[in-house]
């Protein structure tokens, strides 16, 4: 199934990353001609779509100079519609901290479209900075008694991966820091630091701090890795790298149908439940999302998967309708814990027999329903992501909410549970058709038979 958009006739090359290769090179060779720059590799990391209005595409190009230097590059496209009252500016500085030889920003004639290079981005203006090792040298030094080293000791070298990038959004960096204490000690520290558009970054590093002092975290339910330190005028937070594997990247390689029916399930719930039995002082938490705002979120992306496949009309008229008629009662009192607020398989590392958990961005004071079902859509999303058995599926998830009933009985509620699963299944399909993700639309019928089947469960009296 290919959406289709006359607005943007590039669009089917700008979202083929086999043809951009040939594309950026022919680019690299006219703008870059003293680099002899060789383009091996087109990543696609992000794409949005909004029909008739706007595609933003991010890439990661992997390749070499004409010295044999590796270069691994986030470079960011923007296309606008004719229906758009905005402009693209393509004047920018010549130079940024961090781009190098590499342009910040440039108008690209043959895709009609601005280009953006890492890590130029107005909105994370020092994100620059913290590209450049010398700079990052310097903040840790400033902080050697957060990473626990007493202050005789020197950092030597920084090594920066890059990670995660969302444009205008956030940027995630891998450090690796060697020491030098004395005696001629050495010591490797890794470590992460997110970069975010606002002050944000100083509400999540003070939770994490608040819920990494409570007895129960670093247990054998419930690890999370520390957060060292936060640069203010950056709008970062750095955290310790935890020993692990992402748990989506086990379940793809020892098969999900396997690890399903292993315990895993189970300490997950237990997990969830211990986190969700921390309480922190009132007044620190933010709220979490509240059914109305779900419902109002739901609203708004059933009313775009119409724009997008209009023949998922009726379709999508009927879910929206059915969760308008399900929805809570904003009168109904409902439990409040803290919770994770995005908490799914892709916020889960694995060690052994240890599991830890990541990504706390949208920690909050919420109904712990609400990370329940999260979790719960991804796990119903791989039988069309991946093709798993429904039934393993089921047998996973009873698990998972058997666990957590056994310390939280009292917060659990299965048919609001399936009514905010049904909320986040539309999400993914959205997700897909606003991601262009062409595997995923291929399977929108399974994807609404998923939701079907979780809209007679929030039905059931």
């Amino acid at each position: 199934m290919h959406i289709e958009d006359k607005e943007f006739p590039q669009i089917r090359m700008l979202l083929d990353p086999e043809a951009m290769v040939p594309a950026f090179q022919e680019l690299f060779n006219r703008e870059y001609p003293a680099r002899q720059f060789s383009v091996n590799r087109c990543e696609i990391a992000r794409v949005y779509h909004q029909p008739s209005r706007k595609c933003q595409v991010t890439y990661r190009l992997y390749g070499e100079d004409g010295d044999g230097q590796p270069f691994d590059q986030w470079f960011f496209v923007k296309v606008l519609g004719n229906g758009s009252k905005k402009k693209i500016k393509t004047d920018g500085p010549e130079e940024w901290p961090g781009c190098g030889d590499w342009h910040p920003i440039s108008f690209w004639a043959e895709m009609d479209t601005t280009l953006y290079a890492f890590p130029y981005d107005k909105k994370l203006p020092f994100l620059g900075r913290l590209m450049e090792p010398e700079f990052v040298k310097q903040q840790i030094e400033a902080r050697r008694a957060a990473f626990g080293l007493a202050p005789e000791w020197r950092c030597e070298s920084v090594t920066i991966h890059k990670v995660k990038y969302r444009v205008g959004k956030n940027c995630v960096l891998r450090y690796e820091a060697e020491f030098r204490g004395q005696g001629n000690q050495s010591r490797r520290i890794e470590f992460y630091s997110k970069t975010y558009k606002d002050d944000r970054s100083r509400y999540v590093f003070d939770m994490l701090q608040e819920i990494c002092a409570r007895r129960d975290c670093d247990s054998a339910a419930l690890s999370i890795p520390r957060p060292i330190a936060h640069l203010d005028e950056a709008n970062t937070l750095w955290q310790l790298a935890w020993p692990g594997e992402k748990l989506s990247q086990i379940g793809h390689e020892k098969g999900w149908d396997v690890l399903l029916q292993t315990d895993i399930m189970a300490r997950i719930g237990t997990m969830i439940a211990t986190l969700h039995g921390i309480d922190l002082p009132e007044g620190d938490l933010r709220a979490g999302p509240s059914p109305l705002k779900m419902l109002s979120h739901a609203k708004t992306e059933s009313h775009d998967i119409m724009q997008f496949l209009p023949g998922l009309y009726a379709e999508a008229e009927r879910v929206k309708m059915a969760l308008v008629r399900l929805a809570p009662s904003p009168e109904t009192p409902l439990p409040r814990t803290t919770i994770h607020g995005t908490f799914k398989l892709a916020q889960i590392l694995a060690r052994d027999d240890r599991l830890a958990m990541v990504d706390f961005d949208s920690v909050a004071c919420g109904d712990p329903v609400y990370d329940l079902a999260e979790f719960v859509a991804s796990v119903v999303y791989l039988e069309v992501r991946d093709g798993v058995s429904r039934q393993h599926i089921g047998q996973g998830i009873e698990q998972f909410l058997a666990a957590y009933d056994h310390l939280m009985p009292a917060r659990s509620n299965r048919q609001r549970m399936a009514w905010y699963v049904v909320i986040f299944l539309m999400g993914k399909i959205h997700a897909s058709l606003k991601g262009m993700d062409a595997g995923e639309i291929d399977q929108i019928a399974s994807s609404l038979d998923l939701v079907s089947y979780w809209m007679r469960l929030a039905d059931e009296k």
